[in-house]
C-alpha cells in the first residue's frame, strides 16, 4: 500500500488520481481540477508517494513514467509530514533523483536541512527540465534523527542567493548551479550513461552512478527513451561496436598522482538506439 504521510485529512480528494506502478505512485496534475489554482504546470506527470511492501534501501525516482517526463518530484518526510503526500523515504540509504532539479518557487514545509538543522528555507517541490535525465547526486538528510538521503546538492538553491557574489553561478538548460558543486557533481561517480544522439539532452549525459575501481558494473538503471527508436544495450564505444559485458567487464583499476590523491577516471557507456 502507500506508505507516504498525511494520506487523511487533505483538503483535497487526490488519492482518486493515484496510479500506482512499481515503486511509486503517480498522478497527472491535468486530470485534477482541485489543484487548477496551483502555481506550478499541471500538464505533467507527478511521483505522489512510493508504494512499498517492504522498506528499501535504495529508491530510484524514475525521469520518465510510460514516455511522459515525471516533471515534479514531491519529497515528505514522513516525520514531519501534515496533510501532504510524497516519497517515503524512511530508512532509505539511497535515492536517486532525475538530474537537473529545480526548487519551486513558494513552496513551504520544514524538512531536515544537509546538516539535520531545522527550521531552515525548505522546498518539497523539484521541478526537472523539459528534457528529462536521470543523473544522479547522493547528499545525506536526517530522518527522525537517523541518517537517509536527500536532494541533489547542486541544484540551484535560492536561500543562497544572498551570497550568490561569493560563487561563480553557470547557467545550463535554464538551470542556475555553483560551479564548485557543478564540478563536484561530475567528479563523484566514475561510471557514466550516455544518450549517444544528436541533439541529445544534458551534454549527453542519462546517468551516473559509482562503483568500485575494478569492480563490475554492479546494476544499471532502467532504459533511456528516444522518440521513434527502442534501446538496444549498452555499448563501450559511440559507434556501438562492442557491448559493455555486465558479468565480465571491469571498470579501470584506481590511480593516483603524484601527491597520492586518487585520479578521476571516467568511464563512459553508449546506448544503442534501433529505429522502429
Amino acid at each position: 500500500g502507500i506508505s507516504a504521510a498525511g494520506m487523511t485529512g487533505c483538503a483535497y480528494d487526490i488519492e482518486k488520481y493515484f496510479i500506482s506502478d512499481g515503486d511509486f505512485v503517480y498522478f497527472y496534475m491535468e486530470n485534477m481540477p482541485e489543484y487548477s489554482n496551483m502555481n506550478y504546470n499541471r500538464k505533467c506527470y507527478a511521483i505522489a508517494g512510493t508504494n512499498f511492501d517492504e522498506p528499501k534501501t535504495e529508491i530510484y525516482v524514475p525521469a520518465y513514467y510510460k514516455g511522459k517526463e515525471v516533471c515534479y518530484t514531491w519529497f515528505v518526510d514522513t516525520s514531519l509530514a501534515q496533510n501532504e503526500y510524497g516519497i517515503d523515504a524512511t530508512g532509505a540509504e539511497k535515492v536517486y533523483f532525475p538530474f537537473c532539479h529545480c526548487a519551486m518557487p513558494n513552496t513551504t514545509g520544514t524538512v531536515y536541512d544537509y546538516d539535520g538543522k531545522e527550521n531552515e528555507p525548505s522546498y518539497n517541490f523539484f521541478a526537472s527540465t523539459s528534457a528529462v535525465t536521470s543523473n544522479i547526486l547522493e547528499v545525506p538528510f536526517w530522518s527522525s534523527g537517523k541518517k537517509g538521503t536527500y536532494i541533489t546538492s547542486i541544484m540551484y538553491n535560492e536561500r543562497k542567493e544572498s551570497y550568490a557574489n561569493e560563487y561563480e553561478i553557470r547557467e545550463i538548460n535554464g538551470y542556475k548551479f555553483y560551479v564548485g558543486e557543478y564540478e563536484q557533481f561530475f567528479q563523484i561517480a566514475n561510471t557514466s550513461y550516455m544518450f549517444n544522439y544528436e541533439g541529445e539532452p544534458n551534454e549527453g549525459y542519462f546517468f551516473i552512478n559509482e562503483f568500485e575501481r575494478g569492480g563490475l558494473i554492479e546494476d544499471t538503471p532502467y532504459e533511456p527513451q528516444r522518440a521513434g527508436y527502442k534501446f538496444a544495450g549498452w555499448f563501450k564505444e559511440a559507434a556501438c561496436i562492442n557491448a559493455w559485458d555486465f558479468e565480465r567487464d571491469r571498470l579501470p583499476q584506481a590511480e593516483y598522482d603524484a601527491d597520492g590523491n586518487l585520479k578521476f577516471i571516467e568511464t563512459k557507456l553508449y546506448a544503442k538506439w534501433v529505429k522502429n
